[in-house]
């Protein structure tokens, strides 16, 4: 379980999902609210680790990758991000449409 951010006295229960829901709750979202987002797809000639979607809204360009509610990146996807954000790009890991939305505008350094 997780506490509420508001009062560690109201336990808030996870939902565990799975990668393909977690893509859907996104996709829906960004549909929904006017971002313009691409699904990159790993194959011949496409860098190892790539990120599953470029997200676009108000300027700001974001990778996204999306994982199941326990997953873990790939040694692939760890050195993408690496080489993405020493390059300055945005990254984001995201487990759930919620930690997407607290993560957005906000650089690897604060608040934008």
């Amino acid at each position: 379980m997780k506490l509420d951010r508001t009062s560690d006295m109201i336990p808030i229960p996870i939902v565990q999902k799975k990668e393909k829901e977690v893509c859907a709750d996104l996709r829906k979202f960004w549909k929904d609210n006017d971002f313009f987002y691409i699904r990159n797809q790993q194959g011949i000639g496409s860098t190892k680790g790539l990120a599953d979607y470029t997200v676009v809204r108000n300027g700001l360009v974001v990778f996204v990758e999306a994982k199941a509610t326990k997953g873990k990146q790939s040694p692939y996807q760890k050195d993408f991000q690496l080489k993405l954000e020493n390059a300055g790009g945005e990254y984001r890991l995201v487990h759930s449409l919620e930690e997407f939305i607290e993560g957005w505008g906000r650089g690897r350094t604060g608040e934008r």
